[in-house]
């Protein structure tokens, strides 16, 4: 069969990487997390690349089933209480605008907001139990259905760290833009394969079932003339506290691979690897106090692209 970009449909797509099934779920068994049901009768997933739109996407696009996240989110780091993308979007919104958060999670984001004009979205009835715990308003409903009675109504709409668990992402976008008013803005917010991301290795937090798509800044440039809007503003995070330690383990293993000139593996188990991580942590130690300045920092975890709709 062949493959088509789940973004743009474009069948001009190059097969990059491929990751070993049951090697999958080894990696995510460290975690303590099981994902036998999700990637039931699977022995590969592939990652792709559109040439057209510049979007990576694994295929095939199994995504992680309602009791998958509840595993992640029993996690305390899953649901922070603050992320960058927060305030960068709050200065693109005034007090009187309605805004629409799809995949709203806990509902951390609402604080920034007029919550009296907020509506969340979300999949899991965990983190809806944890968002109306807060008095807002959110839908255990899906953006598909939501945005077919509810057209032209929002001033924004936004996602952060949702997109790329997306199996149709076209779709989904289409459906997002039909609730905003001519004119509003849609904020996105993604982990960014312009930062350490795309030399992580066994990061299980970037792979199937958990991550479908895979986003740089061309790809999320690109989604102007797929979506017709215009970008008002692309911005990368700076490489937080939090991802330092992650930035400089991808960095100093890269740099004691004998296999550094050929694509970062996406899963490695091997005893070399094992070996490598033992010694990068060594080095790790002697680099780590070059980034206590975050002036010296590159790109972190993730981007920012806010678009606005274009009027007709």
């Amino acid at each position: 069969m062949k493959i088509k970009c789940i973004l743009c449909e474009s069948s001009n797509v190059i097969a990059t990487r491929k990751v070993d099934v049951e090697q999958l779920k080894v990696v995510y068994s460290i975690a303590n997390i099981d994902i036998s049901p999700d990637v039931k009768g699977l022995t590969e997933i592939v990652l792709f690349n559109c040439s057209d739109c510049q979007c990576g996407f694994f295929s095939p696009t199994n995504h992680g089933t309602q009791e998958f996240y509840e595993q992640l989110q029993g996690m305390p780091w899953y649901y922070p209480e603050d992320k960058s993308e927060f305030e960068l979007a709050s200065k693109y919104i005034k007090n009187n605008d309605s805004v629409l958060e799809i995949g709203c999670g806990a509902g951390n984001f609402a604080r920034y907001v007029n919550q009296e004009k907020y509506v969340g979205l979300e999949y899991t009835s965990m983190a809806v139990k944890l968002a109306r715990s807060k008095g807002l308003n959110v839908l255990s409903e899906s953006i598909e259905i939501f945005s077919e009675k509810n057209k032209n109504i929002f001033d924004i709409v936004c996602f952060y760290q949702v997109l790329e668990h997306v199996a149709k992402p076209g779709e989904f976008l289409r459906c997002a833009i039909k609730c905003l008013k001519p004119g509003g803005l849609m904020i996105v917010s993604v982990p960014s394969e312009d930062s350490f991301l795309a030399l992580s290795v066994n990061n299980i937090l970037n792979m199937p079932p958990h991550h479908i798509t895979r986003w740089n800044d061309q790809a999320l440039l690109n989604l102007t003339n797929l979506l017709d809007m215009e970008l008002v503003r692309i911005q990368h995070e700076i490489l937080s506290d939090l991802h330092l330690q992650g930035y400089l383990q991808a960095i100093v293993l890269r740099l004691l691979s004998s296999k550094y000139r050929v694509e970062t593996p996406l899963l490695d188990l091997s005893f070399s690897y094992k070996l490598r991580v033992k010694m990068g942590q060594i080095l790790i130690k002697l680099f780590l106090p070059v980034f206590q300045s975050k002036f010296l920092r590159p790109y972190g975890h993730s981007v920012t692209a806010i678009y606005r709709i274009r009027k007709h």
